[in-house]
């Protein structure tokens, strides 16, 4: 299928397609089983024999799918940071993430009153002890506070997410005219961020998440890098010191982490993401084959629906003794059909009126 359309960019799109497949499959073909069932799914510790340990993938890949959505995260700001005031960005980033967020948040605790009131075994990953808890979650502040009460775990990625647009904010009028000098910039308001891990457990706790932030440095400066804004010395130069930046971070607060858990070491994790965002860039992408362009318009939703969705399908099917294949699958299946309908018919129309309506104000007589 062939790039129509102009604002694509193919090899970003491909990522954005294959790095939500990992986290499905560690989330409900391995999370799900081990943490409502304390084993492993048959099927699933197959995979991690043939590719997990192989591969020496923390969290059986679904970290690294995390770390390249970080890269591409700092990538495409980067792209669309190039034009409009901050309040255009503030704005337009709004209407991306909060919607489908908001909404994944109100159907996890639709389903937490469900599974009790029906008596099916809870989702495992609602930690959420309160209202206010799910508010906080659905804003996620809660990870600012206590992220043991998260209702839903794979929203810290968007927690580190809005800490990054906001340092973008910052640099981003500097961005146009000095590019590099600017990303120099952000990556001194990184620094500036996790520097008090020396000295405050409450920044040594936050690293946990923030600690990540140098993965959208690393994204930017490969954008500048495609544009030919950043020589391949430069690319290097920023990436090395973005992973040094994150090494030294962990080794200060999680001593032992990064080498440690074998043979699934995080700092494989770690030096592979920048690694295959980078061969996904030069590897020269004209097109999106029809399924993977599929799973990248969805990719959001289901990056955050797959977890409750999915682990209510399973929980239900598997308390009335349906087999465990047959758990899977509509675990699964449930994942893909609500982030299809919710990207459908919720996400694409909330963005396409905001658009229109940036357009209307920038073109409207003074």
């Amino acid at each position: 299928m062939e790039a129509a359309n102009k604002s694509l960019i193919p090899f970003i799109h491909i990522l954005r397609g294959v790095a939500p497949l990992l986290v499905v499959w560690a989330h409900l073909g391995g999370a799900w089983y081990a943490g409502t069932h304390k084993a492993i799914l048959p099927v699933f510790s197959t995979f991690r024999e043939w590719f997990s340990t192989p591969l020496r993938l923390t969290g059986d890949g679904a970290h690294l799918a995390v770390m390249v959505f970080f890269i591409i995260s700092g990538f495409i700001i980067s792209h669309v940071g190039q034009t409009g005031s901050r309040i255009d960005f503030i704005l337009r980033r709004s209407v991306r993430i909060l919607p489908t967020l908001f909404l994944t948040i109100f159907i996890t605790w639709l389903i937490a009153v469900c599974s009790e009131t029906l008596g099916i075994t809870p989702f495992y990953g609602n930690k959420a002890q309160s209202a206010g808890d799910y508010i906080a979650t659905a804003l996620t502040y809660i990870f600012a506070i206590d992220y043991r009460r998260s209702a839903l775990g794979p929203v810290w990625s968007l927690y580190v997410e809005f800490i990054f647009y906001g340092i973008f904010a910052i640099w981003m009028m500097v961005a146009r005219p000095r590019p590099v000098l600017a990303t120099i910039g952000m990556l001194a308001s990184v620094a500036m961020i996790l520097a008090p891990v020396i000295f405050s457990q409450y920044a040594a706790d936050q690293a946990t998440f923030t600690g990540y932030l140098p993965f959208f440095i690393i994204g930017r400066a490969m954008y500048l890098y495609q544009r030919s804004t950043l020589s391949l010395g430069g690319l290097v130069g920023f990436t090395t010191a973005s992973i040094a930046m994150l090494f030294s971070v962990f080794e200060q607060t999680r001593p032992g982490y990064l080498t440690g858990d074998g043979p699934f070491e995080p700092i494989v994790t770690y030096v592979a993401a920048p690694v295959v965002f980078f061969a996904a860039m030069k590897a020269g992408f004209q097109s999106v084959p029809a399924p993977l362009m599929f799973l990248g318009n969805i990719s959001y939703a289901l990056y955050l629906l797959h977890a409750p969705v999915g682990n209510f399908a399973m929980n239900a099917l598997y308390d009335a003794g349906a087999p465990l294949a047959i758990v899977l699958m509509a675990g699964i299946t449930a994942s893909f059909v609500a982030a299809a309908l919710v990207t459908i018919y919720i996400e694409r129309p909330i963005q396409r009126a905001v658009r229109a309506g940036i357009s209307q104000s920038v073109t409207a007589p003074a």
